[in-house]
């Protein structure tokens, strides 16, 4: 007992020890009672921190800052949208192929490594490919025979 209170004695003579654990304190109770609306304030100051180090470095070659503002936001705005309108689809179209795929891989018997699922798949995609020429082949024949 006698080692914690010469600690606390210690700890609590240095001031910015003292100041740092109170500011930590009010900065854990603040994200805790109001982070849900604070996640938006903190996502734009990490972006306004990111994009800063762009802005200064076109000031650095002469652009006004701004116009080297409305350059970087221009940019940033084009990666957004390339983001949302290119690379999202494409990763949604795949996992929605993934989650079509997953009851086929469940379904292997041939062990868990990866080897046997890639096996296992590619059965599976010659089984599908089979399955859609036996159907091309009959539609193909009904049309030869006439109604």
């Amino acid at each position: 007992m006698e080692i914690l209170r010469q600690w606390f004695q210690r700890f609590s003579a240095d001031p910015q020890a003292v100041i740092l654990v109170l500011v930590l304190l009010v900065g854990f109770v603040v994200v805790l009672t109001m982070g849900k609306m604070l996640g938006p304030v903190l996502a734009a100051l990490v972006l306004a921190y990111l994009l800063e180090g762009l802005v200064n470095a076109l000031q650095e070659y002469g652009i006004p800052r701004l116009a080297a503002v409305i350059l970087v936001f221009f940019i940033f705005m084009v990666f957004l949208m390339f983001s949302l309108l290119g690379l999202f689809p494409r990763l949604s179209y795949q996992l929605t192929q993934l989650v079509h795929q997953l009851p086929a891989w469940s379904a292997c018997d041939g062990g868990s490594s990866r080897q046997s699922l890639l096996r296992c798949c590619h059965l599976h995609s010659k089984a599908h490919r089979f399955r859609q020429k036996i159907a091309r082949a009959e539609v193909a024949s009904s049309e030869q025979r006439g109604p």
